[in-house]
Parts: structure tokens; C-alpha cells; sequence
């Protein structure tokens, strides 16, 4: 098992970087901690090398990929308090999906909160959509809070950036917003198909946490506008309308 000692090893100082999104996709790298993130990380063959503190640590994992680290290495490292003595180093690349044979999706336009980009992300995987997309601004799949938010349902569903919605046009939109003309959620319904080359391809669309849709996409993609019926708030977490508008169409 091989050991490093200093925080000042090139290696460690090139892992450093690895906060930053330019630096995950130029090294094609990027950095998983907490035990079952790790786990998750090692059953779906992502971890390139995994660094520890314990010798004993994952022993399922073959010693060549190890390498024996001190307390300080996995401190520059961390991005997290409460770090159990191990950080995985996982091949950046993500799972990509040709649109033509997915019926239902869900796209988050200039999404900029981690935690709720990751906590959508299990939720769809959770309602076994077939893929989440990103559009615009929306924060980095692989930000280390987008990760631990998820919870591994990255390794497991296609999470794509795209630069707009145009590629999305076979797709009909259920399009997330406050605006005239809007339906709400309980009174829409999809016609199911044990035939899933007429199955409706569909799309639950989000926008940004304060502004919401951009004009773009509610004036110019095909589809309803929805609203979820709620009782004394103006609003939910869009964390939490996701998940209720995921159930719906599960």
C-alpha cells in the first residue's frame, strides 16, 4: 500500500484543486467523502484511488488503489467537519443518455442551490425518471454539496448540462410558475402506455429559486404551465415541489 506523508506531495496539492469546476474537468477527477457516498462510489467502479488514514479501512478494495494518508492530508482535503478518516478519488465521467429513447425527464434551469440540486437529483431517482438536466447557470453536478446531497443517486441517473431547451422540443413541458393561464398539479393527468414508443415524452420543468422560469422558456416551449395547490404560503422549497411533482408522475 503506498503512503504519502506530506501535504506539500504534488499529488495531494493537485487533489487540492479539485473545489473548483474547471480543475474536476481538466483533471477529470473528483472527490467523494463519507462513508456511504465512498461505498457508493466503489460498487459503481468510479474511485481511482482512495485515500485513508487506517490500513483497515475498506478492505474490499484492492490495496493498489490505497494509499495510507495522515490526519493533515485528509484536513486539506475535507470539505467536511465530521470527515471519518477517508476521501475517494473518482473518475470524473459522468453517465450521458441519448434523449431520443428517455420518455420522462426532469430540466432545472439556473438551479443555484447544492443542496437542492442534489436532493432533486435522489428524488428522481427515487420516482424512476430516466434522467435530470441542467440548463443555464445551474451550480455543478459535482460540487461536493451537490454529491452529498444526492446521496450516490449520481452514480446512478444521467445528470446532463445542456445550454438551452431547444434540444428539448420533442419533450411536452409541465413548465413550474405562478403565471396566468396555470393549472394545477392534482388536475393534470398522463396517459399511460404499456407501449413506450407511444408513451408521452414528457418534461417537469423548474426554474431558479427567486426568479423561477425565464421568459424564454415559458413563452416558447410547448406545453402547460402547472401550480401546486397549497393552503396559507406563497410558495414551497423547490427541493420539496419537485419531489411532490415527481410522485405525481411517477
Amino acid at each position: 500500500m503506498k503512503k504519502i506523508d506530506s501535504k506539500n506531495n504534488n499529488y495531494i496539492k493537485q487533489l487540492s484543486k479539485l473545489g473548483l469546476k474547471k480543475e474536476i474537468i481538466d483533471q477529470e477527477l473528483f472527490l467523494v467523502e463519507g462513508n456511504n457516498l465512498i461505498k457508493e462510489a466503489i460498487n459503481s467502479e468510479v474511485v481511482v484511488n482512495l485515500l485513508i488514514t487506517k490500513e483497515e479501512m475498506y478492505p474490499n478494495v484492492d490495496d493498489t488503489k490505497k494509499i495510507k494518508v495522515t490526519n493533515d492530508i485528509i484536513k486539506k482535503l475535507s470539505h467536511n467537519r465530521s470527515n471519518e478518516g477517508a476521501i475517494a478519488v473518482c473518475k470524473y465521467e459522468p453517465i450521458t443518455v441519448h434523449l431520443s429513447v428517455v420518455n420522462k425527464i426532469i430540466v432545472l434551469e439556473n438551479i443555484n442551490d447544492p443542496g437542492n440540486l442534489g436532493t432533486i437529483i435522489r428524488s428522481a431517482l427515487a420516482f424512476g425518471f430516466d434522467a435530470v438536466i441542467t440548463l443555464g447557470e445551474s451550480v455543478f453536478a459535482y460540487n461536493d454539496k451537490v454529491l452529498r446531497a444526492s446521496q450516490g443517486s449520481m452514480f446512478k441517473i444521467p445528470v446532463m448540462q445542456l445550454k438551452d431547451f431547444k434540444d428539448l422540443h420533442s419533450f411536452k413541458a409541465y413548465k413550474f410558475c405562478l403565471q396566468e393561464n396555470t393549472r394545477f398539479l392534482r388536475d393534470i393527468t398522463i396517459e399511460k402506455s404499456n407501449d413506450n414508443k407511444h408513451q408521452e415524452k414528457f418534461a417537469l420543468v423548474f426554474g431558479n429559486e427567486a426568479r423561477g422560469l425565464s421568459k424564454d422558456i415559458l413563452n416558447n416551449w410547448e406545453g402547460e404551465n402547472v401550480k401546486i395547490d397549497i393552503k396559507s404560503i406563497d410558495s414551497l422549497n423547490i427541493a420539496a415541489t419537485a419531489a411532490i411533482a415527481l410522485n405525481k408522475f411517477k
